[in-house]
């Protein structure tokens, strides 16, 4: 065998460039054919494809008008179920929106779309308030308008409604507190109860003069039993 012929399964060498001339190679390897397909470095999103929000990326305005309109449906709806809890004036309601943490123009949005649908009606509820407060609580106009005042309703709203809402007998009011409360005072020295029964009335929002005698006879009354 001659010693220029490479051995069969004998791999050429890889040393140099005059490796397959020592082997007694003298035809190159083709290089590979070139692809005819561009080599692609990312992968373009299909038309339809939804965008992914990354951090530093902003979010699309059709995205973020949605999700602002979500919010507002939301607190809509939270107005809505606070009604049904209980009522409410405008007023009242705003500062109900505000704690859930809405700022008040957005909170007066929300207020307006309310008023719109016909849940509130500041007038209507100033008058059940006072009737209520009335009835039950025995209070004075005085009191009345320091609660509605609290409950959100406005200066010009509760005048007209105490205004149509005017007290037929207000000493027969005051009589009828003292003399519920002058019960429970039965036992204590005249003086202590006159004290006591006179502040609450006062607390109740009723004028001086008229607690004076609804006191004395209150307690008298009691004193008679």
């Amino acid at each position: 065998m001659s010693d220029n012929v490479t051995p069969i399964g004998s791999a050429p060498s890889l040393r140099g460039d005059g490796a397959l001339a020592a082997s007694g190679r003298t035809d190159a390897p083709e290089p590979a054919p070139e692809s005819d397909a561009t080599t692609v470095s990312a992968v373009e999103p299909e038309e339809w494809a939804v965008p992914v929000a990354i951090h530093g990326a902003s979010v699309p305005d059709s995205a973020a008008d949605d999700a602002t309109a979500d919010d507002e449906e939301g607190h809509y709806q939270f107005a809505l179920r606070s009604l049904g809890a209980r009522a409410m004036s405008t007023g009242g309601l705003v500062k109900r929106l505000q704690k859930k943490g809405l700022t008040y123009a957005e909170a007066q949005r929300v207020v307006e779309r309310v008023a719109s649908a016909g849940y509130l009606d500041d007038a209507e509820f100033a008058r059940v308030r006072i009737e209520r407060l009335r009835e039950r609580g025995q209070y004075g106009d005085r009191a009345i308008r320091q609660r509605l005042m609290q409950d959100g309703v406005p200066n010009t709203v509760i005048d007209e409604a105490l205004s149509e809402s005017p007290l037929d007998d207000p000493a027969d009011l005051v009589l009828q507190a003292a003399r519920d409360r002058a019960s429970r005072l039965r036992g204590l020295d005249r003086a202590v109860a006159e004290r006591r029964l006179t502040s609450y009335l006062q607390r109740r929002g009723h004028s001086g003069s008229e607690i004076r005698a609804a006191v004395q006879q209150a307690l008298d009354e009691g004193d008679d039993d």
